[in-house]
């Protein structure tokens, strides 16, 4: 991927990101900081998809950075993480295969939307995979309710 896609990436991912964070009515204190983090969560997607990393395993990654970055900046000024993860997440949601998925139903050609389909389930599985992981990762309640059940 050269610099001027990366770029152009990283804008587009701005772009969406700041406008479903302003619909979903984000603090204005949060705005920049979601704009940015789902920006570099879909660039780091697209910069593995094009040096040849699936897609899925992509969507898991960029998911999982928007997870984590969103926690991080999440406590650092004091706000809900779902603020950062879920407009930060909008940009990956697969809605060109789900679109494609109907066009094929709807053309009678099942063993396409099926496959498109599936590609839907696998690229949502994988958002939500990156998410679940990185709250994983960083709640400390998880890990003392399994110290808790051990003793």
């Amino acid at each position: 991927m050269q610099i001027a896609d990366a770029i152009i990436l990283w804008l587009v991912g701005f772009i969406v990101t700041r406008g479903f964070a302003v619909l979903f009515n984000v603090p204005k204190k949060a705005l920049m900081s979601v704009s940015v983090i789902g920006a570099f969560g879909l660039l780091l997607r697209g910069v593995m998809k094009a040096d040849g990393v699936s897609l899925e395993l992509a969507t898991l990654c960029g998911s999982l950075f928007i997870g984590l970055a969103g926690f991080w900046q999440a406590r650092r000024i004091n706000t809900p993480r779902l603020v950062f993860t879920i407009t930060g997440i909008i940009a990956m949601v697969p809605g060109v295969p789900a679109y494609e998925m109907l066009l094929y139903f709807r053309n009678y050609d099942v063993l396409q939307g099926m496959q498109s389909g599936f590609k839907v389930a696998l690229i949502t599985g994988a958002i939500a995979g990156g998410l679940s992981l990185a709250r994983a990762l960083t709640e400390l309640e998880w890990r003392t309710v399994e110290e808790d059940a051990k003793d």
